[in-house]
C-alpha cells in the first residue's frame, strides 16, 4: 500500500522466518527502491495478509492468526521518519478460521475488511474496524454472499463506499461483485452482480 509518492509498505508471509508476519516500507528515488527493516507483525504463522495505509505514517493488516486458532485479525503499524515500524497490539474481528482476506480504507480513522468467514459456512462476510489511539473496535460482522465465497478483493470508492469483487462457489465459482454502503459501523448491501460468468480466481 502507498504512504506517499515515493513510499509504501509491503505486508508478507517470511517463509525464511517460521511464516511469520512481516513487514517493510519501501522508499523510491527514480527507479530505485530501498527498503527499511523487515518488522515481525504476528510471531506465528500467518495467512493471507492484507494491507491498506491509513495516512502517510500508519497503516493496517489484516490476516489469518494461525497462532490463535486462524483467527481473523487486524494490527495497526506506525511509520516513523527512518523507516522503521511499530505496531499497536492486535485486535480479532472474526474469532473462527479466515481466509481470503482484503482491506481497504474509508478514512484515516477506519476500515473495512472482507472474508471468508469459516465459522458460517464460508459466508462472504465484511466487517468496519475503527481505530482510536492504538486501540481498534468492530461493528457488526454483515453477510454480503451467502455462500461459500472465495478470492476476494475489496477497494472503497468513498468514505461511505465500497467494492467487493469475488468467487461465488455458490454461483458455480463466477466471478461476482457487490457495492457496500457504510452508515458509522453497519454495512447495507446492494444487489450483487456477476462480471464473468465462468469459472473466476485470483481476484
Amino acid at each position: 500500500t502507498a504512504l506517499s509518492s515515493t513510499s509504501f509498505v509491503v505486508a508478507y508471509r517470511d517463509d525464511r522466518n517460521s511464516d511469520q508476519g512481516t513487514a517493510s516500507v519501501g522508499t523510491v528515488s527514480g527507479t530505485t527502491i530501498t527498503y527499511g527493516d523487515e518488522v515481525v507483525f504476528n510471531a506465528a504463522s500467518t495467512g493471507d495478509p492484507s494491507i491498506t495505509a491509513l495516512s502517510s505514517t500508519s497503516f493496517v493488516v489484516a490476516y489469518t492468526d494461525f497462532g490463535n486458532s486462524g483467527h481473523g485479525t487486524a494490527i495497526v503499524g506506525t511509520v516513523s521518519v527512518t523507516d522503521d515500524i511499530t505496531y499497536d497490539d492486535e485486535f480479532v474481528f472474526n474469532a473462527a478460521f479466515t481466509s481470503f482476506l482484503s482491506i481497504a480504507a474509508l478514512s484515516s480513522t477506519s476500515f473495512v475488511v472482507a472474508y471468508n468467514d469459516g465459522g458460517n459456512s464460508g459466508h462472504g462476510t465484511a466487517i468496519i474496524g475503527m481505530v482510536s489511539g492504538i486501540d481498534i473496535t468492530y461493528g457488526d460482522e454483515v453477510v454480503f454472499n451467502a455462500a461459500s465465497t472465495n478470492d476476494l478483493s475489496i477497494t472503497t470508492l468513498s468514505s461511505t463506499s465500497f467494492v467487493v469483487a469475488y468467487r461465488d462457489v455458490g454461483n458455480i465459482d463466477e466471478g461476482t461483485a457487490i457495492v457496500g454502503t457504510v452508515s458509522g459501523a453497519d454495512i447495507t448491501y446492494d444487489d450483487e452482480f456477476v462480471f464473468n460468468a465462468a469459472f473466476t480466481s485470483f481476484l
